[in-house]
């Protein structure tokens, strides 16, 4: 059930609950150029920030080797944010992705794959509930149900020829909101202080290049030089 599913995450999310509001002082700009306080409640709990192969960001309690390892927030390069429990620098244990396009994904990983039951809300808001086998293989997708009273059926008859109850789908989640800053689509409940991850600056291109392909540029706020690089600064998602 919906209640479940989220109990078998809630004590690992407890930080994002407590310190997401963004109602924490601000801290000095970091290497990843996050001046807007959001930093001051990660460095707070321990909390590191780790460049990743392939663009991506990891935010969170690291091992000796700087691997991700405890509780943190894995930025994918193309949107997507895990947030959960990790070791030895793979996600272990219970988490949420929410993808880039509004998917909300909630179980529990195993060796970075998805083992056993998982609820998923796509971007429509239909609810799903799969299960994965030890590979990492989905056996089961089928929709959430609920079971609601059988109109045809009376009191006193058989529940052999008329069912007291039916099952029907569960009514859908509400949609999935895109932000103004990353175009990211996400739902209010997994919005925090640092969900976002944008550039605060503009990309400059060298407007003098003549030769083959797109211009060189750079990020006047990281000064990164690759245009499709991440973003630099975290914030709340911005909705529109």
């Amino acid at each position: 059930s919906h209640s479940i599913a989220l109990h078998c995450v809630s004590k690992g999310m407890a930080f994002t609950a407590a310190y997401g509001d963004g109602s924490k002082p601000a801290a000095p700009a970091d290497e990843l150029g996050d001046a807007d306080g959001a930093s001051a409640a990660l460095r707070a709990a321990g909390f590191k920030i780790v460049r990743l192969p392939q663009n991506m960001i990891f935010v969170g309690q690291v091992n000796a080797a700087n691997q991700p390892h405890g509780h943190g927030y894995l930025y994918f390069s193309n949107g997507d944010l895990h947030e959960g429990d990790f070791a030895a620098g793979r996600m272990e244990g219970p988490g949420i992705l929410v993808t880039q396009s509004g998917s909300e994904i909630v179980g529990s990983f195993a060796q970075n794959k998805r083992v056993g039951a998982f609820r998923v809300v796509d971007a429509s808001g239909t609810i799903w509930l799969e299960k994965y086998d030890e590979t990492g293989k989905r056996t089961v997708r089928k929709k959430e149900k609920t079971k609601v009273a059988n109109p045809a059926f009376k009191a006193g008859e058989s529940a052999a020829d008329v069912p007291e109850f039916l099952e029907e789908p569960v009514p859908a989640d509400v949609a999935p909101r895109k932000c103004w800053n990353c175009n990211g689509l996400s739902r209010e409940r997994n919005n925090h202080a640092w969900a976002c991850r944008m550039h605060k600056g503009r990309w400059s291109e060298d407007l003098t290049y003549r030769g083959n392909g797109p211009r060189p540029g750079v990020w006047s706020c990281c000064g990164r030089e690759i245009k499709d690089e991440p973003g630099c600064a975290f914030q709340g998602h911005n909705y529109m």
